[in-house]
């Protein structure tokens, strides 16, 4: 079930994808169990993903082949233990856990990938940077030891509202000229993913659509 669900999601991607750009696949695995994933996915995915350390920490300890990334919001409390699991963490909003994640990066010799996640909508509810504070927040993670900027994150309303990918693209493509080395534009999740990746997103966060 899941090789026929990640079979026709490529489908879909490539479908979707008129300029035939490589995607990055990251299963979000919160919708099964961790101690199926292994079985599950079989060593067909890269890369999976979850929201909360804890269920990071629990991902890691199957040992599984494929890069972990946290994608949910982190604590200053919480970036020991997520430095320790996260091969990329996509949720960096402030200066605050930037700084931190920096700090237990070097404890133990790492250099951590990072994703700014932008609120480019202005959500009250969501977490992530307005425009000016994410350009900010970039040039800062651009400086900070033990921290390899990648690039950026936004998680869209539920509202579909296609100005928004538009505005997210153009904010991405500003970024890259002041800072090249930004090569991940995080963009899209089970129910927005085509519309996603027609406006430039590299990589896509899906859940439901395989796992549940």
């Amino acid at each position: 079930m899941f090789t026929q669900r990640l079979n026709k999601l490529k489908e879909l991607i490539n479908n979707a994808n008129p300029y035939q750009r490589e995607i990055t696949i990251v299963g979000v695995t919160k919708y099964t169990e961790i101690s199926q994933i292994n079985e599950t996915v079989n060593g067909e995915l890269n890369d999976l993903a979850e929201n909360k350390v804890q269920r990071l920490i629990e991902l890691k300890a199957q040992n599984t082949s494929a890069k972990l990334h946290l994608i949910g919001h982190l604590q200053t409390n919480k970036a020991k233990q997520a430095v320790a699991c996260a091969d990329l963490i996509q949720s960096v909003d402030s200066l605050k856990i930037l700084n931190e994640i920096s700090k237990e990066a070097k404890k133990i010799n790492k250099i951590q990938n990072i994703l700014i996640q932008v609120n480019i909508a202005h959500e009250d509810a969501k977490f992530g940077l307005y425009e000016n504070e994410a350009s900010e927040l970039i040039k800062q993670a651009s400086e900070t030891e033990n921290i390899n900027l990648c690039g950026l994150m936004t998680i869209m309303p539920i509202e579909f509202n296609e100005s928004y990918y538009k505005k997210m693209e153009e904010f991405y493509e500003k970024q890259k000229t002041i800072c090249p080395n930004l090569k991940i534009l995080s963009m899209g999740m089970t129910n927005d993913f085509e519309t996603a990746i027609r406006y430039g997103s590299t990589m896509i966060r899906v859940g439901s659509y395989l796992f549940k």
